[in-house]
């Protein structure tokens, strides 16, 4: 059951990205999964990663473990991958030592 679930998710994601992406850009911090194998770089279809910056038609994208640690940092073109998630805030927070990222909304 969950397998078919987990199938159904991809898929359902494939057809997703066709619509989120259509006339938008990709941005940085997005985070995306791969859609095809690549063997000699160690990465294959369903690992995810972030884009940390974008030249002309091609995105670089981290891949990490998931203790953080980079497994490989890559050029790819966007038929190589989908976007999962998309950054909507791009005002990204630096944290200094005594500061706190909570804030009250009253």
């Amino acid at each position: 059951m969950k397998i078919r679930f987990l199938l159904v998710t991809l898929k359902s994601s494939t057809f997703s990205n066709n619509i989120c992406t259509k006339g938008k850009e990709m941005n940085i911090g997005d985070a995306v999964e791969l859609v095809k194998d690549l063997p000699e770089k160690k990465l294959y279809s369903g690992m995810q990663g972030t884009i940390v910056d974008r030249h002309n038609d091609a995105y670089e994208i981290e891949f990490t473990n998931p203790d953080g640690e980079t497994i490989d940092f890559l050029s790819l073109t966007p038929e190589n991958f989908i976007v999962t998630w998309i950054i909507e805030n791009k005002n990204f927070i630096s944290a200094r030592k005594g500061e706190s990222l909570i804030t009250s909304s009253r």
